[in-house]
């Protein structure tokens, strides 16, 4: 490794230290989706009685939910909204419905007490940092000293 790509290496490395940390999907968006979507009854996937699905067939339960919503055309309005896109939670159905936003239907959760404005932040922020099913693998963190290491020919 050159001077420069371990000085860049090393930049990088602290860039991503400041940077807020990645929301998990399973152990705190899918405990929101369970307890104010799935649990009430609204978003199981269920088939009702006289046809159709309830919730709009969308099943926020755990190990559907994640299929369920990223990168899926919303059954309100397929050709104007998906139920999530990555990196773009201004243009995701899921939040303008958790806000209220006019045009996009009832506000969610239906009937209950709005999400607080930290919880739909929490989901925000796991969409505009792309909405992954799994925390990302954590990248080795460099030191001066682990540089050196590496290329100890360069001072």
């Amino acid at each position: 490794m050159t001077f420069w790509s371990a000085y860049l290496a090393l930049g990088l490395a602290l860039l991503a230290d400041a940077q807020e940390p990645q929301v998990d999907y399973e152990t705190q968006i899918q405990p929101i989706f369970t307890t104010n979507c799935s649990v009430s009854g609204c978003h199981t996937g269920e088939t009702l009685p006289f046809g159709g699905f309830a919730g709009a067939g969308l099943n926020l339960s755990v190990g559907n939910s994640y299929n369920q919503l990223v990168g899926v055309p919303s059954k309100l309005d397929s050709s104007r909204f998906s139920r999530v896109i990555a990196a773009a939670s201004a243009a995701s159905l899921i939040t303008m419905k958790l806000e209220g936003a006019e045009g996009v239907g009832s506000r969610m959760p239906l009937g209950g007490e709005p999400l607080s404005a930290a919880t739909i932040q929490l989901i925000k922020d796991w969409i505009d940092q792309g909405a992954l099913s799994e925390r990302p693998t954590a990248v080795e963190k460099m030191t001066w000293g682990k540089i050196k290491e590496q290329d100890p020919g360069q001072e």
